[in-house]
């Protein structure tokens, strides 16, 4: 990925032993098995357990836990977990900034190499939930927590396109690096969208969404199975 973040597993994912084996069981019914894992697999996975690690960090410690281990294979392990949409991602600071969580199976991050202008989905919501502020759009499957209540202007300066030096000139108090780790997770959710040289964004010029409005789509995406991590039916 092209910004390093500190990784934790999913929410509803769980490490569970299954005798020699590590199985790692998501509530959707997807998971995986790491059959007999040495202590240095051991040690990556109880890392993504407690979070708060990079993914280089992650491997240094199970490499620690565990001389001569093939960090290909560490990195294998986590590219597995990756593809399966069992990662939080975290962008931060000197604390957590942003929090991507996939809300849905399908959910898979794609690395952004490049950030040129940037506005928000007319779909994207900011709301709150319990003691946090969320950012998510029916579009995307996955949404971001702001940890820190400077960012919740972010969605506001994105109502119209903006570049990510503009951005830097107006929240003076994050370093660019973590605006743009910060931006790569909003897009990765589908809440912010790469500009063309007119300004308009995909969803400007797609005949499908241009007849969607905010609250119809909203509910067509969240009553749907598969599109949210919220139960379904009785509980």
């Amino acid at each position: 990925m092209a910004h390093s973040y500190l990784l934790k597993l999913r929410h509803d994912v769980r490490l569970i032993s299954d005798g020699d084996d590590l199985l790692l069981a998501s509530a959707d019914g997807s998971g995986v098995r790491n059959r007999s894992p040495g202590p240095g697999a051991r040690a990556l996975l109880d890392g993504l357990v407690q979070g708060g690690k990079s993914a280089d960090t992650l491997v240094e410690d199970a490499m620690a836990a565990e001389a001569g281990t093939d960090a290909s294979r560490l990195y294998f392990l986590l590219a597995t977990l990756e593809g399966k949409g069992f990662l939080n991602y975290t962008a931060a600071g000197l604390h957590p900034l942003a929090t991507l969580e996939p809300i849905s199976p399908s959910f898979r991050y794609g690395a952004v190499a490049h950030l040129g202008t940037l506005r928000l989905s007319r779909f994207a919501c900011l709301r709150r939930d319990g003691g946090a502020m969320v950012v998510e759009s029916p579009l995307g499957h996955a949404r971001v927590v702001l940890h820190d209540a400077s960012l919740c202007t972010l969605p506001a300066l994105l109502a119209v396109p903006r570049s990510m030096d503009d951005l830097a000139a107006a929240l003076p108090s994050f370093a660019p690096t973590q605006l743009a780790a910060i931006s790569a997770l909003l897009v990765n959710a589908r809440v912010l969208f790469l500009c063309d040289s007119e300004g308009r964004i995909a969803e400007d010029t797609d005949a499908a969404l241009r007849q969607w409005e905010f609250h119809d789509l909203l509910f067509h995406a969240r009553s749907r199975a598969g599109r949210d991590a919220n139960p379904l039916g009785g509980t």
